[in-house]
């Protein structure tokens, strides 16, 4: 690859990476708006500004390298968000359900893009960043729907 192609290959997988977070702010906020206790409102919203903050600091990245960065969720928007949406119909557990299965796919993309031999240090230290807030998050929302399930089974055997 020659030098001209490096950027460009860098600006694509981290405008992904905005996109896939800008498509994960929609879904939050979705899922803050159908929740009915506070608690999980608030630590949803927590995640959702992590989010935020991933884009600031991917838009900076790519602005840095000269390129372009997205500004807007790509199509994948409407499937995060409407999982949503539509497993909110289950109650908490439903909504906790298409937050897990949209952080499985955050948490796999920034996977794949971390391990890039290609990303400098200051993208690879930035992903690796985010990448860390998808752990917590992802591992968050297990515990989350573990919970509910067993509360929802517990509710069936009464």
């Amino acid at each position: 690859m020659n030098q001209a192609e490096k950027p460009t290959k860098l600006a694509d997988e981290l405008n992904s990476l905005i996109a896939l977070d800008l498509d994960a702010i929609d879904a939050y906020e979705a899922a803050i708006l159908r929740l009915t206790h506070d608690d999980d409102k608030q630590q949803l919203g927590s995640f959702r500004d992590d989010h935020r903050r991933h884009v600031r600091e991917l838009t900076a990245l790519v602005l840095e390298i000269g390129d372009r960065p997205v500004t807007a969720p790509d199509a994948k928007r409407v499937l995060a968000t409407g999982k949503v949406v539509l497993l909110s119909l289950g109650g908490d557990l439903g909504i906790f359900e298409a937050m897990k299965s949209n952080e499985q796919m955050t948490n796999r993309t920034y996977d794949r893009v971390r391990g890039s031999a290609d990303l400098p240090l200051q993208a690879r230290s930035v992903v690796e960043r985010n990448y860390s807030d998808e752990m917590r998050h992802l591992a968050w929302i297990e515990q989350r729907v573990s919970m509910l399930r067993k509360s929802r089974e517990g509710v069936r055997h009464v």
